[in-house]
């Protein structure tokens, strides 16, 4: 069940004898749903206050996580089910609109996102238009490290369980935690609550 206001989050368990590591945000979008996992690196593991492995023979808190469920059409026509745990990215912080659906409410260690929460069963949608200067796309993208890059006239972030994009011309880029995706069409992307068992 996703987290809710004043409600405790997570269960005390004993450190299972075996579970696995998920090296980054992408390693973990390839666990199974439900396996025990520790995050090792990565901007989810920055925001479960980027815990240690846990030890043997100790305790740990498990959580349950979102999933961004990502159904991908390729420019061939093939359609492809993807997971992303942290966020999906489309285009360039630097150049033309910039969108990011985010899990964890970070994206490369900036806080673009600061009430996000992994488990509250939406995505943080944060946009920068492209009308938005260059000079302004600096200035954001310091005071994102703090998370205070809103309000701003080209910048915007909106809560969703659902969200869906068009290649909107030939060179825009579409990363699922961090990794390209390439000859991308179309891409919808809905929540899934509660899809993995993390260890902290």
């Amino acid at each position: 069940m996703t987290i809710r206001k004043g409600e405790e989050w997570g269960t005390r368990i004993e450190v299972p004898a075996r579970y696995t590591v998920a090296e980054d945000d992408a390693d973990l979008a390839l666990c199974a749903p439900g396996e025990a996992v520790a995050t090792l690196r990565g901007d989810l593991h920055r925001a479960l206050g980027q815990p240690g492995l846990p030890g043997p023979g100790g305790e740990c808190t498990l959580v349950t996580i979102d999933a961004l469920r990502c159904t991908v059409t390729m420019r061939n026509g093939v359609v492809e089910e993807r997971m992303a745990s942290s966020h999906v990215a489309f285009g360039s912080w630097w150049s033309g609109r910039h969108v990011v659906v985010s899990n964890s409410g970070f994206l490369d260690g900036l806080t673009i996102a600061p009430r996000s929460h992994p488990n509250d069963g939406e995505a943080d949608v944060l946009v920068l238009e492209a009308e938005m200067s260059l000079r302004q796309r600096l200035i954001a993208r310091r005071r994102a490290r703090t998370g205070t890059h809103t309000p701003h006239p080209h910048v915007t972030i909106r809560r969703s369980t659902g969200f869906g994009h068009t290649k909107s011309h030939r060179r825009e880029r579409l990363s699922l935690d961090g990794r390209a995706v390439p000859e991308w069409e179309h891409i919808e992307i809905t929540v899934g609550p509660d899809y993995w068992s993390v260890l902290l």
